[in-house]
């Protein structure tokens, strides 16, 4: 699991889009299919989950991955 109490991927987003709006991120995508590959080649079931973090006021608190190795 890794966590921050970074602005949320939602602000980070629309802030991304403000600034940089050609900008297309492929980090995302190019770890899925990796994982993807890893799967088929080897029958297993590795995931990535990916958890937006709010307080009780719905106001961001970061993000949450969890890379999820089954035994």
């Amino acid at each position: 699991t890794i966590e921050d109490n970074g602005i949320g991927r939602k602000k980070a987003n629309e802030i991304r889009k403000l600034n940089k709006p050609e900008h297309i991120s492929l980090g995302t995508q190019i770890t899925e299919s990796r994982l993807d590959l890893i799967n088929k080649l080897h029958k297993s079931k590795l995931k990535i989950n990916y958890i937006d973090l709010y307080d009780n006021n719905m106001q961001p608190l970061g993000t949450k991955v969890e890379i999820i190795f089954p035994l």
